[in-house]
């Protein structure tokens, strides 16, 4: 490029232009190309020339044809990362420099050595280039030897202070890992080691974590509709993203701004300070973090292959871009190993309630060594009254999302954080079960609380509650009891209920006095004969014979509510009489029989076959669905 400009120079002073001001300029500009054309480096071609001498405004756009240096370098090279023709540019910036008495610049925008159609060009004065005229500067200056030399020894030297300084950033990353402190304390350490603003997002632009002021790329992308696209590239170019400060100034008109490029920035500061870690141009006093939504530097936090969000940190003074993008990429590495850090925790508690929850209902364990457990997760079983909640969303398992499974999960932890309610919560494939201690005023609540929300929702969920219990040894039981309870309420009642294990009084102890099969045995011995004549004629003994002794044996009642005549009541009650064996004349067997209907109503021993309800056939026994949802 040095060449190139001491070349364009030369033509032009040669031509007795320097200097040249007012309408002679234009033809003398537009006499250039046909010089740069004559070196046999490239044609030119001029698509736009705009320039104001008494204004000092020069815009010129253009191509050059069959450039010499892009054909060379591809042919000894290949394709190139950055435009190839430097004499071409540096011919065109001299020869105009020289015509306006101002320094000019041009720049590739798109150069056939890097692989595209053609080597296209635009000139611009040095200041409207921004922070790309500052990395240019060396290639054109023209100052002697021994100068470029002193000009490189203090590059040099404070190169290495950087290169000092990013080393002991990292010495300190290093540290904050072994602490532990996760997104925000090393937001925090890497804010103040280098005097800028830092962010964490995560992978929505959803903050975790802030130190300083500092633009929010949430709110950048909804100035700047591209970075989305741009940052969606991180995850395959695992690279920090520069947005450089100029962006902003250059992307308007008909000036090709910049692109949002992946950490190939120039190696230069961006503020030309000597000190990292400086407060940033232009704050105030006692505000040490910068408001500046330009100069950013984005770095990809990333888990294998997943994406887990970004870090965002502010140009540093006195540092070059391309350590800071080095120190951003080190801290996203860092954060991302924080981040697993925190999910192989979540999910280590989640495993070891999800395990202890397993062994207290099963009764796998010694209920001593459950207690003791218990008391690690923060509960209490021995000294304190609990309740197990077991929630099921209504829907068939096959068709219910895990996502509502979740939405449930959250919601019920809010409501035990609100109500300071200790518990816990334990999803498995199709229910939740909640183990919740009694000593809050709150918890008598909770379950009411959770099927009103769900009902907003739209979503809703049939909850159940044991009795309360102490001690390991009783949880299984009362687990069992309230799963028995919630089954019958699948089959008997509306579709968003709360049933409660208290309010069925004495028939809790019909529970408790064995397994499900055993009171299924003994309902069957005392009324299967009704169940399978109702079955085989389509007719209603059973549900006539509940409706009877629920109403103390009036026949008046009864044939009301069953909608019949008394004398077709008489009848089927001969027909029960017969048919069951049953002498309701007999207080016991009236007892007996009554204690069978409410053992078929808690199990679903009694529920007809599909081809029964195909025919009509559903019984129901409403006097345990109403005791167990009453509050």
């Amino acid at each position: 490029m040095r060449f190139g400009w001491a070349w364009g120079q030369e033509a032009a002073t040669a031509r007795g232009v320097e200097g040249a001001a007012g309408a002679p300029a234009l033809d003398w500009l537009h006499d250039g190309p046909r010089l740069h054309t004559a070196t046999r480096m490239a044609g030119v071609e001029v698509h736009l020339l705009r320039l104001d001498p008494e204004a000092g405004t020069f815009h010129m756009e253009g191509r050059w044809l069959d450039s010499v240096e892009a054909r060379e370098h591809l042919r000894h090279f290949g394709v190139a990362e950055e435009p190839t023709c430097w004499v071409l540019t540096g011919y065109a910036g001299g020869y105009a420099s020289t015509v306006m008495g101002r320094r000019i610049l041009f720049r590739e925008v798109a150069c056939v050595g890097m692989g595209d159609e053609s080597c296209e060009f635009v000139g611009l004065p040095a200041e409207e280039w921004g922070l790309q005229a500052a990395s240019d500067a060396p290639l054109w200056d023209l100052a002697p030897l021994c100068e470029e030399v002193e000009h490189a020894l203090r590059r040099l030297r404070s190169e290495h202070g950087q290169l000092q300084h990013v080393l002991a950033v990292h010495e300190q990353l290093t540290h904050v890992v072994a602490r532990g402190v996760g997104p925000a304390g090393i937001a925090e350490a890497l804010g103040r080691l280098l005097g800028c603003g830092v962010a964490v997002d995560d992978r929505y632009l959803r903050p975790l974590a802030r130190f300083g002021r500092i633009a929010s790329l949430a709110e950048l992308a909804e100035r700047r509709p591209d970075l989305h696209r741009q940052l969606a590239r991180l995850q395959r170019d695992r690279r920090a993203l520069v947005l450089p400060a100029c962006a902003g100034n250059l992307q308007s008109g008909n000036v090709p701004g910049p692109n949002l490029s992946v950490r190939n920035p120039p190696d230069r500061s961006l503020s030309g300070g000597d000190v990292p870690g400086q407060s940033l141009p232009g704050e105030a006093a006692g505000e040490p973090w910068g408001d500046r939504s330009d100069g950013l530097i984005v770095a990809p936090i990333i888990l294998g292959e997943e994406m887990l969000g970004f870090l965002t940190m502010s140009a540093v003074r006195g540092l070059a871009i391309d350590l800071v993008a080095l120190v951003a990429e080190r801290a996203a590495l860092t954060c991302g190993l924080e981040l697993l850090r925190a999910r192989c925790a979540v999910e280590g508690a989640i495993q070891a309630r999800g395990d202890f929850v397993d062994h207290l209902l099963s009764s796998a364990c010694d209920a001593g060594f459950l207690e003791r457990w218990a008391h690690h997760l923060g509960l209490n079983l021995a000294g304190e009254p609990h309740r197990i909640l077991v929630v099921e969303p209504v829907g068939r398992p096959v068709s219910m999302p895990q996502g509502r499974l979740a939405a449930l999960h959250w919601r019920l932890h809010e409501l035990l954080d609100a109500g300071g309610i200790r518990g816990l919560i334990v999803t498995r494939s199709d229910h939740l079960v909640g183990l919740v201690a009694c000593t809050s005023p709150a918890a008598s609540a909770l379950a009411d609380d959770l099927s009103e929300w769900a009902a907003a929702e739209r979503q809703p969920v049939r909850v159940g509650v044991s009795r309360e219990f102490q001690g390991a040894a009783e949880a299984a039981p009362a687990y069992q009891e309230c799963r028995t309870l919630l089954a019958a309420m699948k089959k008997n009642g509306p579709a968003g209920q709360v049933v409660r294990v208290d309010n069925l009084g004495a028939m809790q102890l019909l529970l408790r006095a064995g397994p499900p099969e055993t009171l299924r045995r003994h309902a069957a011995a005392r009324l299967g004969s009704l169940m399978a004549y109702d079955r085989e004629n389509q007719t209603e003994l059973l549900p006539t014979l509940r409706v009877y002794l629920e109403n103390a044996c009036s026949l008046q009642t009864a044939a009301e509510q069953l909608n019949i005549s008394v004398s077709g009541l008489k009848y089927r009650l001969q027909r029960i009489r017969e048919v069951g064996g049953l002498d309701l004349d007999d207080p016991e067997v009236r007892f007996d029989a009554q204690v069978s209907l409410r053992l078929l109503s808690l199990t679903d021993w009694g529920a007809p076959a599909d081809s029964d309800r195909s025919k009509g056939y559903s019984p129901s026994f409403p006097t345990v669905h109403k005791l167990a949802t009453q509050t």
